[in-house]
């Protein structure tokens, strides 16, 4: 069950973040972007449910909602999602892709150390140029 307590640990540190950087929203696009996304219930909700919801059209909704996502995707929040990632979530970069992932393979042949799906292509290039040989 500790893992269960970490998964919680871990979504609530998320969600501390995702509130923190959601406070500079306009108060419209950061409720549209909740409910879409499920924050407030849970469930995410479809463009036409959001739409409904707040008295404006699927395309405003849809609007509003990719607003909210810029504004996340904003370089100083990326920094904070992805310190969140490594320290709580225990995930990493891969140093060749860039991807978060939390676990690695190392090449034997070279020491290098990669994602999964890094690692099979690297593995590929490798199996070709022996193969060359």
């Amino acid at each position: 069950h500790t893992e269960d307590y970490d998964k919680k640990d871990s979504i609530a540190a998320a969600r501390v973040i995702i509130d923190e950087m959601m406070k500079e929203m306009s108060p419209r696009v950061r409720d549209v972007l909740k409910y879409h996304l499920g924050f407030t219930d849970g469930v995410g909700h479809s463009y036409k449910e959001c739409g409904d919801r707040f008295g404006i059209s699927q395309a405003r909704c849809r609007q509003l909602v990719l607003k909210g996502l810029a504004h996340l995707q904003d370089g100083r929040h990326v920094d904070k999602m992805r310190e969140l990632a490594e320290d709580v979530l225990n995930l990493h970069a891969c140093p060749s892709c860039t991807a978060m992932a939390a676990e690695f393979q190392t090449c034997e042949e070279c020491g290098k150390t990669l994602c999964s799906r890094c690692s099979l292509m690297h593995r590929e290039k490798h199996r070709i140029a022996n193969a060359a040989l």
